[in-house]
């Protein structure tokens, strides 16, 4: 049996607009397109889609992704093994699937500023 291979396309770094019935016009506004050729559907997980997270820069646990199904214009949080099974089963050879990245931010990271500029404190 042939390897039946997709293209992953990511949508990151711009706003996500979904609807509760859907949505019209383009979901995504901003950021920029990445894709991940060759991706055998067998092996489509949800790990999978948090490595290519990670090598896109984001932090999983901070992101929130969803996926357009294919020939359909209904979206999906995917949230489980569960998620990309469903999603799975709708592809065939060639397909591009479709993911939206809305990254939040937890907590800021401050840094304390220096009492007096210019001077390091460390090993005075």
């Amino acid at each position: 049996m042939p390897f039946e291979l997709i293209t992953l396309r990511f949508y990151h770094g711009g706003v996500i607009k979904i609807e509760k019935k859907g949505y019209k016009g383009k979901p995504y506004h901003g950021g920029r397109v990445y894709e991940f050729l060759d991706v055998d559907i067998d092996k489509l997980s949800c790990f999978e889609l948090r490595d290519c997270l990670k090598e896109l820069g984001y932090e999983p646990g901070q992101c929130v992704l969803y996926a357009n199904l294919p020939r359909s214009t209904a979206m999906l949080e995917i949230k489980s093994d569960y998620d990309t099974t469903l999603i799975a089963e709708c592809l065939c050879h060639g397909d591009i699937f479709d993911c939206f990245v809305r990254y939040s931010v937890a907590d800021p990271v401050l840094v304390p500023p220096l009492l007096e500029y210019g001077e390091s404190g460390v090993g005075e």
